[in-house]
């Protein structure tokens, strides 16, 4: 029983990240446009948060939590916002940009942690950590969950109302049909574009700052295990849609947290997390040709 309750609670602790990644890749996707960067945009997001979050200042919290996550959100914008300018200028594919700025991201995390936000005790890789009125505030008795998980939940729902409530909504989702009629009919393809890079940059960004100021505590190298990539699997189980991500993230988040509590308590290693996850995405595309051969009598 008390593993079970362990596993509940380490599931929702990874929920946050994950959903909020799976959002960014979905809004994406859903506009036609393959963001594989939702890690780096995450990782870019941690680090403005950081630099904001470990500033001497003396500001109320109030004030300065709303700073730091704004920060986290421009900087996850301007990430996306790159592969998106290369795309609407230079037609460069953005399965290749945003791959690519994914390494660089993370390099460039390797580099703060070794330089310039290293703690000040200067022995390990990793940053000081964030002032104490910065850390979200916490639900229930055990200090382990946090209200991050609330704002991912309301940003599912308020992407489910963009999405399918609104006549922006239905040009993102036209053009992920056909842009061409997107275009026909008079609309802005760079615009549209541009625009779903730089949101989905933002969605992940946050994700990186809410990570920091409600789990961590500080940056350090690794500070993603992977959510950003998890995230790709997660929004293709879910179908792209806002509300039934909240589904597949919670049984990723279920397995992340399983894979940690397995190497300490039966010594399995953690690595068998990408196993349980590439049976997960197997056993959904198998149901997923099955229904289709259903459906089309082959």
């Amino acid at each position: 029983m008390e593993i079970f309750y362990s596993l509940c609670l380490g599931a929702l602790v990874k929920l946050s990240p994950l959903l909020f990644c799976s959002l960014a890749v979905t809004l994406a996707f859903r506009g036609g446009l393959w963001n594989i960067g939702a890690e780096g945009q995450l990782i870019v997001g941690a680090i403005a948060a950081t630099v904001l979050a470990t500033q001497p200042w003396s500001l109320s919290g109030w004030l300065w939590t709303p700073l730091v996550l704004t920060g986290a959100v421009c900087a996850g914008a301007f990430w996306g916002g790159i592969a998106g300018f290369l795309k609407v200028t230079r037609n460069v594919p953005e399965v290749i940009t945003t791959i690519l700025l994914n390494f660089i991201a993370i390099e460039l995390l390797s580099y703060c942690v070794h330089g310039p936000l290293q703690e000040s005790a200067q022995t390990y890789p990793m940053s000081d950590t964030i002032h104490m009125n910065l850390e979200l505030p916490v639900l229930g008795q055990d200090e382990v969950i946090h209200i991050g998980i609330v704002l991912a939940l309301l940003f599912s729902f308020a992407t489910y109302l963009f999405m399918f409530h609104t006549a922006n909504g239905f040009k993102v989702r036209a053009m992920g049909q056909n842009d061409r009629a997107v275009d026909v009919a008079g609309f802005s393809l760079k615009k549209i574009r541009f625009f779903l890079f730089m949101a989905s940059g933002a969605f992940a960004g946050f994700g990186g700052a809410i990570e920091l100021l409600g789990v961590s505590h500080r940056l350090f190298e690794r500070f993603s295990p992977g959510y950003g990539f998890a995230a790709i699997a997660i929004a293709l189980l879910g179908r792209l849609h806002p509300l039934w991500i909240i589904v597949s993230s919670l049984l990723f988040a279920f397995v992340y947290a399983g894979a940690g509590i397995l190497e300490r308590v039966a010594g399995i290693p953690s690595t068998t997390l990408y196993i349980a996850q590439a049976v997960v995405i197997f056993i959904v595309l198998i149901i997923g040709i099955k229904k289709n051969r259903v459906s089309y009598g082959h």
